[in-house]
């Protein structure tokens, strides 16, 4: 990944035009990004997660989520199976998911 964005499957990856992605950006299968996305270096995005109009931070990990014009803040983990509604902001180094990636309640 040394500067470039690493994508595990361009045949299910979807990137619309006016999405920005820094360098070292991973994106697995099933990806769609659109309105306007933007993606922080180092972040991991997948599988199967369709974000719109997202400002996704640096070093975040989302995984079978949808998230709609939201802030997704560096180094936080998203999913599985989240919904991320618009307006919703995640804290940098936060977590959104079932349950706490540890199994900690």
């Amino acid at each position: 990944m040394a500067s470039g964005v690493t994508m595990r499957d361009s045949a299910t990856t979807y990137i619309d035009v006016d999405v920005l992605l820094d360098p070292d950006v991973e994106l697995l299968a099933g990806v769609a990004l659109t309105g306007g996305t933007t993606v922080g270096s180092g972040a991991v995005i997948g599988p199967d997660c369709t974000i719109d109009g997202c400002q996704v931070g640096s070093r975040a990990r989302i995984e079978r989520t949808t998230a709609r014009r939201a802030v997704i803040g560096a180094g936080s983990t998203v999913g599985p199976w989240v919904l991320v509604p618009e307006g919703t902001s995640v804290a940098a180094g936060g977590y959104v998911g079932p349950s706490l990636p540890d199994g900690g309640e």
